[in-house]
């Protein structure tokens, strides 16, 4: 009995998972826009790394200067942010700054 139960118990351990194997990936320079008009922004509990897989406390933000840093987001299978990775600023992450400023200006009139 107590196998039976057992292997009912891991069946449906491995068929009942929310999470199938989801591998994360990075969102792309359009789909932050997206979000950004949709005013969907990073969830306050989201984790930010270094390149070099540092953690950084949202805390020592404030040593870093805004003007020189981007900010890589990934998502999991359900398009959740779930990890940010800080890296030095692209041209890329500058226009998308102002497109998005212009949008939310839009927005708000």
């Amino acid at each position: 009995m107590q196998k039976i139960l057992l292997l009912l118990l891991l069946y449906c351990l491995c068929s009942c998972s929310d999470y199938p194997n989801c591998d994360l990936r990075m969102l792309s320079d359009e789909e932050i826009f997206e979000r950004a008009t949709e005013v969907k922004f990073i969830p306050e509990d989201t984790p930010y790394y270094l390149e070099t897989g540092e953690y950084v406390p949202q805390d020592s933000f404030i040593n870093y200067d805004r003007d020189e840093i981007g900010f890589d987001q990934y998502v999991d299978c359900k398009d959740s942010v779930v990890k940010v990775i800080i890296r030095p600023i692209t041209d890329n992450d500058i226009l998308l700054t102002q497109v998005s400023h212009l949008q939310f200006l839009r927005l708000s009139a």
